[in-house]
């Protein structure tokens, strides 16, 4: 009887296309590929990736040429002879035998066969040098296959969905057998082992023997009963041969992290969404100083005047990491309404490096006034310097005082919330630059290409495939910045030292502020070394040139026989105008990690559809916005009749906050139009004053529709997405713009039916 192992063997072959058995010669001397007659059809119109035709050429041509070190391609141009019909595959699978050959593939794709006819096609190699200008080019001469006649190989519907059904029958069927049988296994190991441990009293050690070898005997008897799924899968097998339905997972990002899957085909991304995010940093206004940071010398150089309020007490706090060793020095004077000194708190001290809340009180007598009244005092001015004993540059930042202690640091804005129109908060968006970049990589999270264009981009060199830094050139630069620090990591390196010292141009820096490199590094010598707690990889300072042949850098601990290149499939999504989206308490399309839902436009590549749930609108007080004045409460306030249907929940401008108050905006629904009445807060200007005033500071104003609005999405749109591929088997899945994605793959078949299987099992024996 096989096993399931072999059952899931043969049907992944019984599902693979079977390579061909004549290959395509290409003579070096005349430049002429030679077609068996056997491969003469390059398939039938509409095909796709449905045939790879296999070349055989000598390694050295032409001028000592060496095919294996060029980049080879398959240019070709399918039968409408038209120029969009033209196209070229890159090789990737390019191996040297024993006998100073080479072999390679093509696989064809459907541009290859759109249209029935003559298809012509060369092999061209090329080698460009690392500014990209061409140094070898050799072509073969024309060769020609053909495209036979058909139809389109588009399943129907009730096609689709009998083989859809068929393939789900087939899972179900292997799900159920193995339920059953585990249970049966179970059932059986309690009966055996309540017979048996009724005996142990008597029996000892022999009978608990008993009762272990009776369960390894029924769980060693497992794989036998799935061999009735042979004819099924092999039926299966013969029903969709060529169309099977792939087994697709979906995944979610938090928060617009990276996702990770490791049972994934290399295959095209099978479905993705994306969703908008609409992030604004609001202040209370309790930060009183304008004072952000400073340089420090050892005279007082910083002073700000603030005001006054509380009468009690008021607290100094800042960041000192920059201090270098240097002591800091705060002084508090006190003024009057005009300005001048009537009192004096002394000078505080803050501790090297450490953030510091030192509160100023009112202590009677000094050197400037005499007793002081602070009920009387208006102003408060903070001095900032550096001890006179101390000779190193300095600087501290975010500075903050304020009338509470142990308060988070906020950017001043002018004592007052904001966002206000003297202090605008600008509203920002998922995408608001014009594009999306998502990204699919595999288990390798740094290497090949963006680790050679980074050693170059830092002053090495390209050398053909591999990379030689000059520590002169990168030393104590970042070369990759690790994104959590709490996870170990295995960075692999391959490469030769060319002045053989124990040293390899690079370290690592961690947490707790250490570095270490790579340990000894000599010719030819592989590096894997496991970090955990790491911050990023740098440049190191030892001199001599190394040349990289390898470079990774994984997550988890790797084995260096388990290196895998770095691959990557990118995309750029055009979006116009951003993803938006609004936090709101309830009725959100999308939840973060920490529970904050948000009603967000999504772009549904599935359904190719783009989704509007956010509506944004700019008013710079041009003619067409129905502005008026409004009477309210004592305050001026201005209005704007707005024509869409919305409900006047929550809204997000940049210039006020949403509220009923002095220095704010809120809105009304009235008979169908919703009116958003801002209530200026510097007295009456006047509507012609106020139109002027935001005509150089337009409004935005963002509000969620009650009604989504559905587009189709563009074809560059489409095509981006469908360029994306995931890998086998892992395949990690990011944007730049941090938005939320769902993402649906296709999964590796024998991985997800085993891991299907290996965890039935495991559930039902550990239960």
């Amino acid at each position: 009887m096989p096993s399931i192992e072999e059952l899931l063997n043969e049907a992944e072959l019984h599902m693979a296309a079977q390579p061909v058995n004549d290959v395509l010669e290409i003579d070096p001397e005349t430049r002429e590929i030679s077609i068996p007659d056997s491969e003469i059809i390059l398939g039938v119109e509409t095909d796709q990736k449905a045939e790879r035709k296999y070349f055989h050429c000598p390694k050295i041509v032409g001028n000592n040429i060496d095919l294996s070190a060029l980049e080879l391609y398959v240019v070709f141009q399918n039968a409408s002879n038209k120029e969009e019909g033209k196209d070229r595959y890159h090789v990737t699978d390019v191996k040297t035998t024993s006998d100073g050959y080479i072999t390679f593939s093509w696989e064809l794709s459907a541009k290859v066969t759109a249209y029935k006819g003559d298809v012509q096609f060369v092999v061209c190699a090329i080698k460009t040098d690392s500014s990209g200008v061409k140094q070898n080019v050799w072509n073969t001469t024309i060769a020609i296959g053909k495209c036979l006649i058909g139809l389109s190989s588009d399943m129907s519907a009730s096609e689709e969905q009998s083989a859809s059904d068929l393939y789900t029958q087939l899972i179900s069927e292997l799900n159920s057998t193995a339920s059953a049988k585990l249970a049966e296994v179970t059932n059986q190991i309690q009966t055996v082992g309540n017979n048996q441990v009724s005996n142990v009293n008597s029996a000892g050690t022999t009978q608990v023997r008993n009762v272990q070898n009776k369960g390894t005997e029924v769980l060693a008897s497992i794989p036998d009963t799935y061999t009735e799924l042979d004819a099924s899968v092999k039926q299966l097998n013969e029903q969709i041969r060529g169309k099977a339905p792939v087994i697709v997972e979906n995944i979610t990002s938090q928060s617009g992290k990276p996702v990770s899957v490791s049972d994934s085909a290399e295959m095209q991304l099978q479905g993705l969404r994306l969703y908008g995010k609409s992030l604004q940093e609001t202040t209370t206004g309790k930060n009183l100083s304008s004072i952000k940071s400073c340089q420090l010398s050892t005279n007082m150089v910083s002073s700000d005047i603030v005001p006054w309020t509380k009468k009690d007490r008021i607290y100094f706090s800042c960041d000192t990491e920059n201090v270098d060793g240097s002591k800091i020095y705060v002084i508090c004077r006190y003024y009057n309404e005009s300005k001048i000194r009537v009192g004096e708190n002394g000078t505080i001290l803050l501790a090297d490096g450490i953030r510091k809340e030192i509160s100023f009180r009112g202590v009677g007598a000094s050197s400037y006034g005499g007793n002081v009244d602070l009920t009387t005092i208006e102003y408060v001015n903070i001095e900032i310097g550096l001890s006179s004993a101390s000779t190193a540059a300095s600087s501290i930042d975010n500075i903050m005082v304020c009338e509470e202690e142990n308060q988070p640091y906020e950017p001043y804005t002018g004592g007052k919330p904001s966002p206000s129109p003297e202090y605008p908060q600008k509203i920002v968006s998922a995408g608001e630059n014009g594009n999306i970049g998502v990204e699919i990589i595999g288990k390798n999270l740094f290497g090949g290409k963006v680790f050679a264009d980074k050693i170059v981009e830092l002053g090495g060199m390209l050398v053909g495939d591999n990379v030689k830094i000059d520590a002169s050139k990168i030393s104590g630069n970042l070369i990759y910045k690790f994104t959590d620090s709490s996870k170990r990591y295995t960075i692999i390196v391959e490469g030769v030292n060319s002045s053989e010292i124990q040293a390899v141009n690079l370290s690592v820096h961690y947490s707790d502020g250490t570095t270490g490199g790579f340990g000894e590094f000599v010719n030819g010598k592989k590096i894997a070394v496991t970090f955990k707690d790491v911050i990023g990889v740098y440049g190191s300072w030892y001199t001599g040139e190394v040349t990289y042949t390898k470079f990774g850098i994984f997550e988890g601990e790797v084995k260096e026989s388990d290196y895998e290149p770095y691959k990557e499939s990118k995309a750029i999504i055009p979006i116009q105008g951003g993803l938006l989206g609004i936090p709101v308490t309830t009725g959100g399309n999308y939840t973060d990690e920490n529970g904050q839902q948000y009603i967000c436009d999504e772009i549904d590549f599935t359904r190719g559809k783009y989704v509007q749930m956010v509506w944004k609108g700019v008013f710079d007080g041009s003619s067409d916005e129905e502005w008026s004045e409004h009477w309210r409460e004592g305050t001026y306030t201005t209005r704007i009749k707005w024509s869409d249907l919305v409900l006047p929940r929550k809204i997000l401008c940049n210039q006020y906050i949403y509220g009923n108050g002095i220095g704010q905006f809120d809105s009304l629904l009235d008979n169908g139009q919703l009116h958003l009445y801002f209530n200026y807060d510097n007295g009456t200007i006047g509507i012609d004053a106020f139109k002027t005033l935001i005509a150089s500071n337009p409004l935005v104003v963002m509000t969620y529709l009650d009604t989504p609005i559905e587009t189709d999405l563009t074809q560059e749109q489409l095509q981006a997405y469908k360029s994306l591929t995931t890998f086998k088997p892992t395949s990690i899945i990011s944007n730049d713009a941090n938005a939320q994605m769902e993402v649906e793959y296709a999964c590796d078949t024998k991985t997800w039916v085993t891991n299907k299987i290996n965890t039935l099992i495991k559930e039902a024996t550990t239960s």
